[in-house]
């Protein structure tokens, strides 16, 4: 896709600073992301192998086999440099889970899910142990089985400036997504503030935080942020 972004104005100062993308940058763009996928037809392989290896040993159904990444890369989505991760947008934050498990449904989950302590929880339900605390995460199989119980759930996003890249000058910032809308506050003064609207907006190039219509899910989610953070 055209990953350029000519018009950043509803965009916090430390993206309006990011130079435009040249061609050869975006061409740099495309190269990369072809690489990646070609890597991933190797890994398709190797996944390919061990399910085979565990059918014929008859271990299949008694494995649970997760497939997930620990952070999204930016492929120069609204300016960003092709290493780019660790920024509160969909490219960094959302990434793919599989999974495949005795007792699990088969199908597609579009519920919020905090991948590390979810993928914690998901393992002491599947190996049915018990925590001396209470886990914060939720199992992902719970989701997987009862989706409709977890349309409004809320997740954090929690960012220091200390993750900021060479050349970068994000601020540290809070954040609450849902399955609909994403809220993110920037720790200026005054705070800035992102709201995007995923359902209509979902490559996020509206901010949508200062206009009226979108007011009541505004305070909302301000709300949920300042739940989140002091629980």
């Amino acid at each position: 896709p055209d990953l350029r972004e000519d018009d950043v104005s509803d965009k916090p100062l430390w993206i309006r600073s990011l130079p435009s993308l040249d061609e050869g940058t975006l061409s740099a763009s495309r190269q990369n992301q072809r690489g990646r996928v070609r890597e991933l037809l190797g890994l398709d392989d190797t996944i390919g192998s061990m399910i085979e290896a565990l059918q014929v040993r008859g271990s299949l159904d008694n494995t649970v086999v997760m497939f997930s990444s620990d952070n999204g890369v930016f492929a120069g989505e609204h300016r960003m440099p092709l290493v780019s991760k660790n920024m509160p947008y969909d490219p960094s934050v959302r990434v793919p889970c599989v999974i495949r498990a005795p007792g699990l449904v088969p199908g597609v989950v579009t519920q919020p899910t905090h991948m590390t302590i979810d993928l914690t929880a998901t393992c002491v339900a599947v190996a049915q142990a018990q925590t001396e605390r209470e886990l914060d995460g939720t199992s992902l199989l719970e989701i997987a089985n009862n989706p409709s119980r977890y349309d409004d759930r809320r997740l954090l996003y929690d960012r220091d400036n200390r993750d900021n890249a060479p050349g970068f000058d994000c601020p540290t910032a809070a954040g609450v997504f849902t399955a609909t809308h994403k809220l993110i506050r920037y720790d200026t003064t005054p705070p800035t503030f992102e709201l995007y609207d995923l359902e209509h907006d979902p490559e996020e190039l509206t901010n949508v935080a200062d206009d009226p219509s979108f007011a009541s899910q505004r305070a909302a989610l301000e709300a949920d942020l300042d739940r989140l953070l002091s629980s």
